[in-house]
């Protein structure tokens, strides 16, 4: 057999959206993040973690701003109006994609009391190192020092908020509106940051009714909390990618994107431009890189509504030393107001069609059809309740030197609506040798089910291969579907020359429909 460049394309299908865009291809690439939870999904997680301490004086026993001698007169706050704040910034947490479990740790409940209780004293505004003030004890300074200086800092003028203090400071750090954080976002990048485990909160009410809060973020948030780090994202942003409640965003807002460090170089951000299409067009917005965690940092609007879709690109950084651009999509709801989420913004086991698209796209081949293309987004989805092509598609087949083609308009239904989607979609150039398509061919076009065994698989290819090469299968497994999850059988495919020359090895897995599931004309 002659000897032909080959590099087998890997058909893989769930599998293959946990996998980001830039792995697959070796040009830059637009890296796209889609929402992670649906406005139902939020709308849900609000009810359940929404503020329940609403009225009444927020203390068990009310700190004592006379005199500051013993620990008697620190104050307690009720443990509903603790719990109101962890909650708020879980599901803050939670909206921006993160596990949003956050604990509480006694001592920094401890620490982050005295740090209010020391600013209420002093009754003088935010600051993270004040100097001692007459009347308090060298023992309490101390500790409500050590508070101060490792907590985000929170102050209302007006007893209105007493009662939901802790929650409402919550969103002022994520807001981070003070002329002093504007370049910074601090607080924020505290507050999300995707180490923490476990935090405190404090709050007192100085003589002249001004309320000071207090959230640790000093050292042990990452290390003794219960709570879950986030390791697994492309950038941390604010508003969140995808969809974003009104009631976390205070006009003005600076916005921000806190990348992944260990995906991204965070010391290439020189050349790098953001624009932002609005409700109003399409522009390039002055930006600023934050101190903190180097963060990126700019403004493209003073208000929005509920309903308003934003589109962000931010071009110009850097992956592995290679020049990416990252892309998300910000639309603002209110929470516990009936609506539906959109199709296209919606990702991970929600797949978007125009993602799916593109991922589809890297492991096509010459043996692609039409319906392949429409189980790749059926399987990625649980949310799309009617997918079909529009009119019969054209399929034009890749050769050795030009690119094939599959163009077509999708139509298909979310949630009682209905969309379309123009498929335009590349089919990498012919690369390998005609009897290992063959084989993955035959891989692709096998019918699988729980009871699929590896020497079934074995001897479906070699039927139509034909003794033209030789294959081999291992890692074999097979996930049975359930109710609510699409299942797999899922392999390497090996294929050689019946010389023993090694052609390729390819990832296959093959898509078990989900239990109970309605089925799709198409599928």
């Amino acid at each position: 057999m002659q000897r032909k460049n080959f590099n087998l394309s890997l058909f893989m299908f769930a599998a293959l959206t946990l996998l980001p865009v830039a792995m697959l291809a070796a040009e830059s690439e637009t890296i796209i993040i889609k929402a992670p939870h649906t406005m139902e999904e939020l709308n849900t997680k609000w009810d359940a973690l929404k503020p329940v301490h609403t009225s009444g004086s927020p203390y068990i026993t009310v700190p004592e701003m006379s005199r500051f001698d013993t620990m008697q007169t620190l104050g307690q706050v009720k443990g509903q109006v603790l719990l109101d704040g962890l909650n708020t910034l879980n599901f803050a947490r939670y909206m921006a994609g993160m596990a949003g479990d956050v604990s509480m740790i006694a001592d920094f409940i401890i620490s982050a009391q005295f740090a209010s209780a020391l600013l209420a004293f002093r009754d003088r505004g935010l600051d993270h190192r004040p100097e001692k003030p007459y009347g308090i004890s060298d023992e309490f300074y101390k500790y409500g020092y050590e508070g101060t200086s490792n907590s985000s800092l929170g102050f209302i003028s007006t007893k209105l908020y007493e009662s939901t203090g802790i929650s409402t400071a919550v969103k002022g750090y994520l807001s981070d509106l003070g002329e002093n954080n504007r370049n910074e976002a601090g607080h924020r990048c505290s507050a999300l940051d995707p180490e923490m485990t476990g935090t405190g909160f404090g709050l007192a009410t100085s003589r002249n009714g001004n309320i000071y809060s207090a959230m640790w973020t000093g050292y042990g948030v990452g290390l003794n909390g219960t709570g879950t780090k986030t390791t697994d994202y492309e950038a941390i942003t604010w508003p969140a990618a995808g969809y974003h409640a009104t009631d976390f965003y205070d006009n003005g807002m600076q916005w921000s994107v806190r990348l992944n460090r260990k995906r991204y170089d965070a010391d290439k951000l020189g050349n790098i431009k953001v624009t932002v299409t609005t409700p109003n067009g399409t522009s390039v917005i002055p930006h600023k890189i934050g101190p903190y965690e180097r963060m990126i940092i700019f403004t493209p609007t003073n208000n929005v509504k509920a309903g308003q879709k934003y589109t962000v690109e931010i071009s110009g950084l850097y992956r592995k030393d290679k020049p990416v651009t990252l892309k998300y999509i910000v639309k603002f709801f209110d929470l516990s107001k009936p609506s539906s989420s959109d199709a296209d913004l919606l990702a991970v086991d929600k797949l978007a069609i125009e993602h799916a698209i593109k991922e589809f796209s890297y492991v096509s081949n010459n043996y692609t059809r039409s319906k392949d293309l429409l189980n790749y987004i059926w399987a990625g989805t649980k949310y799309i309740d009617a997918l079909q092509w529009a009119s019969a598609p054209t399929l034009t087949k890749a050769t050795s030197y030009d690119e094939g083609l599959l163009k077509g308009t999708l139509s298909y239904t979310y949630n009682g609506k209905s969309y379309t989607h123009n498929v335009n979609m590349s089919i990498p150039k012919l690369v390998t040798s005609d009897s290992a398509y063959k084989a993955l061919s035959a891989a692709m076009s096998m019918t699988a089910s729980p009871s699929t065994t590896k020497a079934d698989v074995e001897k479906f290819i070699n039927a139509r291969v034909q003794n033209e090469c030789t294959i081999s299968i291992s890692n074999f497994s097979v996930k049975a579907p359930t109710a609510t999850e699409t299942g797999n059988v899922s392999y390497n495919l090996t294929v050689k020359t019946n010389d023993g020359e090694n052609l390729g090895t390819a990832g296959i897995v093959r898509v078990l429909p989900i239990l109970g599931r309605k089925n799709s004309a198409e599928r």
